[in-house]
């Protein structure tokens, strides 16, 4: 099943600028969740979305997170990434606890720019959170301003909702422009309060620049942005903007290309029909850049890089070419959202230095990168497939391949016709040897379009990547701390079949039945804790909610596949 989040039209790689800027080495802290840039994020800001997860590291939203999506981090991070300033000005009207203020400026301080983050917003409880979450991050006083209010294009009074609950109430609207009548009634039932509608030059006291402003203020955007565009384009470099409805987003379009602005990405809102109405379930994002205070990302790369070497750059040109246009047919975003770039991923102008390069590497998988040289690691990768029993089509399917390693499993998937593939690991990524040196080399070579995550088993949420055709778990299971709770996760991602592999054994014994390696006693490997044999895998299988088991013949004398359909 294709996430809906996938569905954004881009002139840029968002998911290359995700992982050009995700920090790596990051350190838990047992009072937030940290997300993949290293933004803390305080659990009373939104409890229902990861109570539990206080105290871990959230990977890259690929596709989307309890929060935002590829389309929204990607207009974000883009705007700081065309960023030659020493000096990053950012504004985010309708800031709730402050969190574009915090993602782009810790973003803009890792590039060692000075920053000045401004928000505004109406609910007096986050913007207290606002505020304390600039102070978790490091930001200091003179680093932010957050100010109680309304953004508009004039001044003004409006009438703000006033809540019990404040985590349950993002997005309120206000009453712009609000009558005496209007403003009597609703002091006497004390339904909302009185704000001020502050205009952006007020809001930026006398900034020449602002390098990004992030607007999210519930419908009211065309009139702010419509009212505003003298100073837009006079002051501001990139705007993100959160839309409520497709009309609005026509709106927009209309006023911003009219004016010159250069759209970027844009992701629809998704909307629910219910009773021949059209409802929107999640806003939609588009990113637009000024023209006149960003020049064309070319020429800014043409200065800025050094001369070039001769090697081609993994899909740079492809990108730039078959993305020229904003809006594409279907087939071809299909096509595009698939495409990853590693950062310094590149291509040998010569084949003849392939195996030198690979030989640097310590492989694995024996993964074949060209008629004559196939790479030199332990596992007979392609024997296995035929003990896996691995579908010859896969024609438009979708994959998950959990615990990948050297990727041999996804890059094959991809040739048997797999319309996605998403290749995920953190153990081998984050400890192993070479670490993702073997994947994204073949992924290079073999020209994959295959989509790298690295992020743990538990961290892996059907809510955000969506369910797969085919989950592979391959040499996983006898590694599990928690063996049914990864089965259990297997199957929240699986909308057809599991295709698990794992060490056996105790194949004698007439019960259900698994064995423990104390310390290192299986292979001298201290990870390897089980060896269950195969009725045990088989129960496990169906108690995490798969239907119908088929084990295969066990080769290799303590190796066994399964086939787990829901």
């Amino acid at each position: 099943m294709q996430s809906q989040f996938y569905y954004y039209n881009s002139c840029f790689d968002p998911i290359e600028l995700i992982n050009k800027y995700k920090s790596n080495n990051l350190k838990s802290s047992p009072e937030h969740l940290v997300n993949f840039l290293g933004l803390k994020i305080a659990p009373e800001y939104m409890p229902e979305c990861f109570r539990n997860q206080i105290g871990t590291i959230e990977p890259p939203p690929i596709p989307a997170n309890w929060h935002a999506d590829i389309s929204e981090f990607g207009a974000v991070l883009r705007a700081v990434d065309l960023l030659t300033e020493n000096r990053f000005v950012m504004g985010e009207m309708g800031c709730g606890w402050g969190c574009w203020m915090g993602i782009s400026g810790l973003v803009a301080k890792k590039k060692g720019l000075d920053v000045k983050l401004y928000g505004i917003e109406g609910d007096k409880t986050h913007i207290s959170w606002a505020k304390e979450n600039m102070v978790n991050n490091g930001f200091s006083e003179k680093e932010y301003a957050i100010f109680e209010g309304i953004a508009s294009a004039t001044l003004g009074k409006a009438l703000f909702p006033l809540v019990d609950n404040e985590t349950i109430h993002y997005g309120l609207e206000p009453i712009f422009n609000a009558s005496d009548l209007e403003i009597q009634k609703a002091l006497k039932i004390k339904s909302h309060e009185i704000l001020p509608m502050v205009p952006l030059e007020k809001i930026f006291n006398g900034e020449s620049r602002v390098d990004l402003l992030h607007i999210d203020i519930q419908g009211s955007e065309v009139d702010l942005i419509s009212g505003s565009i003298n100073y837009l384009s006079k002051h501001v470099a990139y705007i993100v903007i959160g839309t409520h409805s497709r009309s609005i987003e026509g709106k927009l379009i209309d006023v911003l290309l009219k004016n010159g602005w250069k759209l970027e990405i844009e992701r629809p809102a998704i909307f629910h029909i219910k009773q021949h109405k059209l409802v929107t379930a999640v806003d939609g994002v588009q990113g637009w850049r000024n023209p006149e205070l960003l020049p064309e990302p070319q020429r800014i790369n043409q200065e800025l890089l050094p001369e070039p070497k001769k090697t081609n750059v993994l899909f740079g040109n492809k990108i730039l070419r078959t993305i020229s246009g904003i809006f594409k047919t279907r087939d071809e975003r299909l096509s595009d959202q698939k495409l990853i770039t590693q950062k310094n991923m590149i291509i040998p102008t010569h084949n003849n230095s392939i195996p030198d390069r690979a030989r640097s590497i310590n492989w694995f998988h024996q993964i074949r990168l060209g008629e004559d040289f196939v790479t030199e690691g332990p596992d007979k990768s392609e024997e296995k497939c035929k003990y896996l029993n691995l579908p010859k089509q896969l024609t438009d399917k979708s994959v998950i391949d959990i615990g990948c390693w050297d990727g041999f499993f996804s890059f094959e998937c991809e040739k048997r016709g797999a319309g996605r593939v998403l290749s995920t690991d953190h153990f081998v990524w984050s400890k192993i040897g070479t670490k993702d040196a073997g994947y994204n080399f073949a992924h290079s070579v073999l020209k994959s379009r295959a989509v790298k995550l690295q992020c743990s088993i538990e961290e892996l949420d059907p809510n955000t990547l969506g369910q797969f055709d085919l989950v592979l778990m391959l040499g996983v299971l006898y590694h599990a701390p928690d063996p049914l709770g990864y089965l259990r996760k297997a199957r929240s991602l699986c909308s057809g079949v599991l295709i698990l592999e794992s060490h056996v054994d105790m194949l004698d014994y007439p019960r259900p039945a698994i064995a423990y390696y104390e310390g290192a006693s299986l292979c001298n490997d201290p990870t390897n804790f089980w060896g269950p044999n195969t009725s045990a895998v088989v129960g496990m299988l169906k108690d995490s909610g798969f239907k119908h088991v088929e084990p295969q013949p066990v080769f290799w004398k303590t190796r066994q596949a399964f086939h787990a359909y829901i």
